[in-house]
């Protein structure tokens, strides 16, 4: 275990061939690392604080991307931060899963191969995944996932949110902000969306290859939801534009428009329309 003074650190770095990755705040004095490496010997340990800068992790990913290195043995990281304190966080892992919960300055998460859990975050957040599961639950600045294959699920984030995964489910709720979801394959379900500007000007677009799209509360400027093959539920929407569009599939529409313009298409399926009887539609079949 290794400690430092708090009033020193002023950013953590894990770089890791292998191994998982926690964070959180604790009833420590000092920022706390506790390593734990797969082998005989910690020979590739290195924890080392310079100019401010905690690193910890395999030795040879110092300073590096992390690409082209042997098999390493695993070592996994426990850090523990004075409550209060917000150092600037960044971590990459070949192969392992990260938590990071009440890292209030967590810049960037990064993992070849491994879910990815984050909670409790002010700044902008960037997330890759080669593979694995993403869970983001309150975020205050922008937020970027990207995974290869996996779930992704977000909720309490008052800013701009992009989700894209090549093949897996992705879950959205309590969103304020603009909205980018992209799924290769796979369902998209967004809970409460809406924008802090009274539904003036966000703007939202939704696409899956192949998967069904709900939407319950949507508030904003526009919406953009594709689906090439799947159904499609959109239900108390308020939008100033909608588009919607699905390949093969069924589809389910209820909001107001109010001054607005929407438009639904289905290339292969039933449409169901409930709107106020005050609303002027043309539908062609």
């Amino acid at each position: 275990m290794r400690e430092y003074s708090i009033d020193e650190v002023k950013q953590i770095e894990v770089r890791l061939a292998r191994g998982d990755v926690k964070a959180a705040p604790g009833e420590v004095s000092t920022v706390t690392v506790r390593a734990r490496v797969h082998a005989p010997e910690d020979a590739e340990l290195k924890i080392a604080l310079e100019g401010g800068r905690l690193f910890a992790g395999h030795q040879s990913m110092d300073g590096t991307n992390g690409n082209g290195f042997r098999a390493y043995p695993a070592i996994d990281i426990d850090l523990l931060v004075p409550a209060g304190a917000d150092p600037l966080v960044t971590v990459q892992t070949g192969k392992g899963d990260v938590r990071l919960n009440g890292m209030r300055r967590a810049q960037s998460v990064r993992t070849g191969k491994g879910d990815v859990s984050v909670s409790g975050t002010v700044n902008g957040l960037q997330i890759d995944s080669g593979a694995g599961d993403v869970s983001v639950s309150g975020c205050g600045g922008e937020l970027n996932i990207h995974t290869g294959a996996g779930d992704v699920a977000v909720s309490a984030c008052q800013a701009n949110v992009t989700a894209k995964t090549g093949r897996g489910d992705v879950s959205i709720d309590e969103v304020i902000g603009a909205l980018e979801i992209n799924t290769g394959s796979g369902d998209v379900s967004v809970g409460n969306w809406q924008t802090s500007d009274n539904g003036t000007a966000s703007i939202g677009t939704i696409h899956t290859g192949s998967g069904d799209i709900s939407v319950g509360n949507a508030y904003a400027g526009s919406l953009r939801v594709q689906t090439g093959r799947g159904d499609c539920s959109l239900g108390q929407v308020r939008l100033g534009k909608l588009d919607v569009n699905t390949g093969s599939g069924d589809l389910a529409l209820s909001g107001d428009p109010g001054t607005g313009r929407w438009q639904a298409k289905t290339g292969k399926g039933d449409m169901v329309l409930k709107l106020p009887a005050t609303t002027s539609a043309r539908i062609e079949a």
